[in-house]
């Protein structure tokens, strides 16, 4: 402040039960943020000295963390009965001909960017395995 002798006063125009503001003007926080329920925030920083006020907006944006683990949303267990009964012999895994497609597995993260990354894994199983783009197979169709 230009003004010698004026002490500025900071306070905030919004969302004072989530964040505080001290006398130096740093904005702080005890809460925690999840990114998946809200993940900006705009407060409204006003600064006051003896004669005038400012103000402006300041941006919080919230990073995501990995907090949500995998939901798998195709097929779920009411839908294994129906999948095997299913005629997929239009697919084909060039890799393994003797093989045959059961089901594309559908798997949904909340989280954004690599934490919402999912790599689908088979124990060592002598009837199945996970194909390109998760997808089901069994090793060998002759046992159908």
């Amino acid at each position: 402040d230009k003004d010698y002798g004026d002490i500025i006063n900071y306070s905030l125009g919004n969302h004072e039960d989530l964040f505080i503001i001290d006398q130096n003007g740093k904005i702080w926080t005890q809460y925690i943020f999840d990114r998946e329920l809200q993940d900006e925030y705009k407060l409204t920083v006003i600064a006051t000295d003896n004669s005038t006020i400012g103000s402006t907006t300041v941006t919080i944006k919230i990073q995501d963390i990995n907090d949500n683990p995998p939901i798998f949303i195709w097929p779920n267990s009411n839908e294994i009965r129906h999948i095997l009964s299913d005629d997929h012999s239009q697919r084909i895994d060039i890799n393994n001909p003797s093989s045959q497609f059961i089901t594309d597995i559908i798997i949904r993260d909340n989280d954004i960017g690599n934490n919402s990354l999912i790599q689908l894994l088979s124990s060592n199983n002598e009837h199945f395995y996970i194909g390109f783009n998760n997808s089901l197979w069994l090793k060998n169709s002759s046992i159908l």
